[in-house]
């Protein structure tokens, strides 16, 4: 296999051959994607390993393809045909390279498909780098001190020991509510809104600082009823990133979920996403580098989540599955744990999809080197963070006695091979299935339908083994 900087500097090649034609506008064209590729071949012979330049050449091979397509409208034919399929080349071999190692340090076995899944995850990490706002550095010494309070506080308060009690369960239901119709990815639904009742647990947390953020205070959810009021429900929650509807719709199935299974669906938007953002991008200052905001974010998050549950709870005949993928999985473990630990049958069955288990794990991994190097300097380090999230973590929590399943990405470059299965383990016996995709790609792959069919309510009654989950008396949700 050609190492990465060679393909990267044939993709630089046929953009400068597409300049050197002498046409204006085409030298325009091909300036930028040429330099670009020049760049990351540059950069990949001085740092082979570097995931990050991964990450940046999969979304300069994205853009790279997309600028063809001016070339074949111009009638340049040749040009387009060499240029996208190198285009093509260096997004298999940035997702080749952006491959997370396992704990003993080797990288998995995949086929070219799963390269090219995978280079999907990497153009996805390579825009979080240019989009995504971190702490500044000046601003890394009060990140510290109120780490330090935070953890200290939680620590007295015994919310580290015993999770449970630092998640206070909403009380009543969302009100005032308010209702609009839309329609999204051909369904209609029930834009509905109320207000926030989550409450930052001191100042010592943030509280003044995260109080400020005004649309945040509005908690939203989309629901897409049935006729039939007898119909099971699923609450979907979403991942990173996402928080508007034709993303969410289309992230967790929703037109199969509500024709095919025949369910009513109820989409929470997470904290600081979507119509809640701070800003134009969806879930900015979620993951930002400060260790209490991300707590907040995790707290409220939950919060809204179980105060829509009980919501749905009202309407519902019988408990709701739930369905999250990444860090939807990540907030719907949570809740499926807290709600089993407050007693009661309040969550039929759980479905997690490409789990994200170990929030600072993933945050460290893929966190720019220069910000680490920060971080440390100010007194910031990985145990104090790691600790305060004991908090939020589903991996503190007792497991809940429900049905559950998971699905994990064989190609996932987002989320650390063995997180999956730390969540596995802990739960243990978790009904877990593997799709030949990466992180973001496995509404691609045929084989989530029979997933969904096999967990989700709607779908034929799996076949379970002796002794699993799925043969307790209760059994799936109807």
């Amino acid at each position: 296999m050609l190492p990465a900087a060679w393909v990267y500097f044939a993709n630089a090649l046929c953009w400068f051959s597409v300049a050197a034609s002498g046409r204006w506008p085409l030298v325009l064209l091909a300036l930028a994607p040429g330099l670009a590729f020049a760049a990351c071949g540059s950069a990949a012979i001085r740092n082979p390993e570097n995931r990050r330049l991964a990450h940046l050449a999969a979304l300069a091979a994205a853009a790279s393809a997309l600028l063809t397509f001016p070339l074949l409208a111009a009638g340049h034919g040749a040009y387009f045909s060499v240029v996208f399929l190198a285009s093509a080349a260096s997004w298999m071999i940035a997702g080749r390279a952006a491959a997370i190692p396992d704990a003993a340090g080797d990288l998995p076995s995949e086929s070219p498909v799963l390269w090219a899944h995978a280079g999907a995850d990497a153009a996805i990490l390579g825009s979080f780098h240019l989009s995504l706002v971190r702490v500044p550095p000046g601003e890394l010494a009060r990140v510290r001190e109120e780490l330090t309070a935070a953890r200290s506080l939680c620590r007295e308060a015994g919310w580290l020991d015993n999770p449970t009690t630092f998640h206070t369960p909403p009380s009543g239901l969302p009100d005032p509510l308010r209702s609009t119709p839309r329609r999204s990815a051909g369904l209609r639904y029930e834009w509905l809104r109320a207000k926030s009742t989550y409450v930052p647990a001191a100042e010592a947390c943030g509280a003044l600082r995260w109080r400020a953020r005004v649309r945040n205070r509005t908690t939203h959810a989309w629901w897409v009823p049935q006729e039939n009021p007898d119909a099971p429900w699923v609450i979907c929650v979403h991942g990173f990133g996402l928080g508007r509807p034709l993303l969410d719709f289309h992230a967790l199935a929703a037109r199969r979920l509500h024709r095919a299974h025949g369910c009513n669906l109820l989409f929470p938007v997470l904290a600081l996403h979507g119509p809640r953002a701070r800003g134009v991008v969806s879930g900015d200052g979620f993951f930002s580098g400060d260790p209490v905001d991300t707590l907040n974010a995790v707290a409220q998050s939950v919060h809204d989540i179980r105060h829509w549950l009980a919501w749905v709870l009202d309407r519902a005949h019988d408990p709701p599955a739930m369905f999250g993928v990444s860090l939807g999985a990540y907030l719907a473990a949570l809740v499926a744990a807290l709600e089993a630990g407050s007693g009661g049958d309040r969550i039929g069955r759980v479905l997690l999809g490409t789990p994200l288990v170990d929030i600072e794990e993933a945050l460290w991994l893929h966190g720019p080197a220069f910000w680490h190097e920060a971080a440390c300097e100010a007194g910031i380090n990985r145990e104090d963070v790691r600790d305060l999230f004991r908090a939020i973590s589903p991996l503190s929590l007792p497991p809940p006695a429900i049905p559950a399943a998971m699905f994990v990405a064989q190609a996932d470059r987002l989320i650390p091979p063995g997180q999956a299965q730390d969540l596995a383990r802990h739960w243990k016996d978790v009904q877990m299935a593997r799709v030949p995709s990466a992180h973001v790609t496995y509404r691609l792959v045929p084989e989530l339908r029979g997933v969904l069919r096999a967990h989700l309510p709607g779908g034929p009654s799996p076949t379970r083994a002796a002794g699993s989950r799925w043969d307790r008396s209760r059994g799936p949700m109807r």
